[in-house]
């Protein structure tokens, strides 16, 4: 063998390896490798170079391997745990967002929270859902004997018919954010549950909350003025006008500061659910609960379309022949101006689309 390739034997191999160097002085911007990841990759670099020098003088070069394979496994947990960590669901604004499939309740937005508009009667295991200017007082009116058992000269007057947790109503109906939720969950899914909606257009519902709770001559209109001290300075102070002084509002004064609010909702700077409930977009979750009884406002005077709630109920026979009937909020009203009505209109919309009417026999 000539002596250019002869060695002694006792001499060491020393392989000439060049030291490892990033062609660029910062690693890819990605998810996996941001600049608050750079320290720990480059000694992980380090130290794999390291390792390697040393497999390279030894019989056994398998720490390199190991070592790559445990690299790879943290920076697959460091991915995972960045692109997929569990997030509290904020509750989005209803009027914004529609709800994913109801595939589970633990992971679905809570629809029964103490702000919804739903009421369970559990003994007639009867769920209803309807809210202010949606014919609410004159059907808790006319249900409420049938519901607690007798008759009174003022069971619970127009001021705490609604208030359920009075003692008026024996604690018999109840809100379903009180209950647990594998409870709120069979309210959803069990068949032996009737869910019924009551519903109005939101266009008319607008009309008749400003008549109401808002215009200033309600004297006209045969309605109260008591609540407008409460809520007009309010909606004033949440769409951000400086006009909190005041106690009443013209149509045309209602529907610019509704403008104004749909204007700060859609773009996130409010949650249309801090609403007073006269004002709010009706919510009935219509995506996610499939409902038996699905009626409008103008049902609600027919006593026969209730036929398969009052046999649930303790007392059927104490309700009277029919509820009170409802006036149209149009009437008396002169023709609207089209910007006016514009702003009511973009408004109205945010109210889901609502299934038409659907009356069913009692299981």
């Amino acid at each position: 063998m000539p002596n250019a390739f002869k060695r002694p034997l006792n001499s060491p191999l020393k392989p000439q390896v060049s030291p490892v160097r990033l062609t660029s002085p910062r690693l890819p911007q990605s998810p996996a490798t941001s600049p608050a990841r750079l320290p720990t990759l480059r000694t992980l670099a380090a130290l794999c170079t390291e390792l390697r020098l040393r497999d390279s003088r030894s019989r056994t070069p398998w720490r390199v391997a190991l070592l790559c394979i445990v690299c790879t496994l943290f920076l697959a947990a460091l991915h995972f745990f960045t692109h997929t960590r569990c997030i509290p669901l904020a509750h989005p604004s209803p009027a914004l967002h529609s709800l994913q499939p109801y595939h589970s309740f633990l992971t679905a937005p809570d629809i029964f929270d103490a702000t919804s508009d739903f009421i369970y009667i559990p003994y007639g295991r009867l769920l209803i859902t309807t809210t202010a200017k949606v014919a609410s007082t004159a059907l808790w009116t006319w249900l409420h004997p049938a519901i607690v058992g007798h008759r009174s000269q003022n069971p619970c007057n127009t001021t705490y018919i609604q208030h359920f947790a009075h003692p008026c109503w024996q604690g018999k109906p109840i809100h379903p954010s009180n209950l647990s939720r594998h409870q709120k969950y069979s309210l959803l899914k069990s068949a032996s549950v009737l869910r019924v909606a009551i519903t109005r257009d939101p266009f008319q519902r607008l009309l008749s909350a400003w008549k109401s709770k808002v215009a200033c001559d309600s004297h006209d209109f045969g309605t109260d003025v008591q609540d407008r001290v409460k809520f007009v300075p309010r909606l004033l102070r949440q769409a951000g006008m400086n006009r909190t002084q005041d106690q009443c509002l013209s149509l045309a004064g209602f529907a610019q500061v509704l403008d104004r609010l749909r204007i700060k909702a859609e773009q996130n700077r409010f949650d249309l659910r801090t609403l007073n409930i006269h004002f709010r977009p009706q919510l009935s979750y219509f995506s996610v609960i499939d409902y038996d009884i699905i009626m409008d406002i103008s049902h609600v005077s027919n006593a026969s379309v209730f036929a398969p709630i009052l046999r649930r109920l303790q007392f059927p026979a104490l309700a009277d022949d029919q509820p009170a009937k409802m006036h149209a909020s149009s009437q008396r009203l002169q023709a609207i101006p089209e910007t006016t009505a514009v702003q009511l209109f973009k408004f109205a919309r945010l109210t889901e689309n609502f299934p038409p009417p659907r009356f069913l026999h009692p299981r």
